[in-house]
């Protein structure tokens, strides 16, 4: 029956995204071609798949891959002018756009999730956004910046926030890793000291002031996933 068939491709999405976050890719993706394949007649379970989809790929360092998942789920949610809902892929795509050196567009990204959170008043889904405001300051030459913002929404609460966990590591991993690359021991614990000391609106404020210039880099992802495999 259909009912039959709905319940089925949501056990399917379900058991997709928990082996992505434990890292079974094989079963992961098994799991969530299944659920795809059930969802042609229901937009939003499809994007809430290809979101997983991205997610599955991210975790892989297929990062092209991921930005093309994401940016379907994307536009299916725009269709369905579910907006609580684009805030993960929206978040995701940004992380996947600052690894193949977008950063112009992933800006943009995290600012529209933070605006969406801001409305909604979701301090967990704004302290995630602060995460891509890090990364982005990292890869544009403001590690200090990066590692206070991180220190920042580590204190607040970051890892209480259930949305793409795996992902959200993963991130965190690679540009704390790759802002040590480029200060003493002792400006990284400054910097965290300074960044645990911020209140969510004084570490909201400090990321959308930074004098970034989000003109696209290089992509980088190649040689700086050495530093976190």
């Amino acid at each position: 029956s259909p009912a039959d068939t709905v319940l089925l491709g949501m056990t399917f999405m379900v058991h997709g995204d928990t082996a992505t976050e434990i890292g079974d890719y094989a079963t992961a993706r098994r799991y969530l071609d299944e659920s795809l394949a059930l969802a042609t007649d229901d937009p939003f379970r499809m994007a809430i798949t290809l979101s997983f989809l991205g997610n599955l790929a991210f975790c892989k360092h297929d990062y092209l891959l991921a930005r093309t998942k994401y940016e379907q789920s994307v536009t299916l949610l725009r269709q369905l002018d579910a907006t609580r809902d684009l805030t993960a892929p929206l978040q995701n795509l940004g992380h996947s756009c600052v690894h193949l050196g977008e950063v112009g567009r992933a800006h943009t990204l995290f600012c529209e999730s933070m605006a969406i959170h801001q409305a909604e008043q979701n301090k967990l889904g704004m302290v995630e956004c602060l995460l891509g405001f890090a990364a982005v300051a990292i890869v544009q030459g403001f590690p200090a910046a990066g590692v206070r913002l991180f220190a920042a929404a580590e204190r607040i609460g970051w890892r209480r926030a259930k949305s793409s966990w795996a992902v959200t590591r993963q991130v965190v991993d690679h540009y704390l890793a790759l802002a040590r690359t480029s200060l003493s021991e002792a400006e990284f614990h400054a910097e965290q000291a300074a960044g645990q000391s911020f209140l969510l609106a004084q570490a909201i404020a400090y990321a959308q002031h930074l004098p970034l210039d989000v003109t696209d880099v290089p992509p980088t992802h190649a040689k700086l996933d050495d530093l976190t495999e």
